[in-house]
């Protein structure tokens, strides 16, 4: 049985995100559960997601996310133009 007392470091397990905090920071990693795969994550990249690389790890802001799905989610919404040929 471990120690509570111990000051060994423990490996934190990443939970579901039930919403988005604007003032954290999530690793890209942590974006799986939200759904989001590497390729997904390196498709929002390119289309303006703006993460922080720190060594080798990629970070998130809370804020950046959620403009971004807002953004995402407007552009979905608006009526595309219709061209009569």
């Amino acid at each position: 049985m471990p120690d509570p007392n111990s000051t060994a470091a423990t490996t934190a397990v990443a939970q579901p995100l039930g919403h988005i905090d604007t003032n954290a920071i999530y690793p890209t990693a942590e974006l799986k559960a939200l759904g989001l795969g590497p390729w997904a994550i390196r498709k929002a990249r390119a289309k303006g997601l703006r993460v922080a690389k720190v060594g080798r790890r990629c970070f998130v802001s809370g804020a950046e996310l959620s403009r971004f799905i807002n953004q995402q989610a407007q552009q979905q919404s608006a009526p595309s133009e219709v061209v009569d040929a």
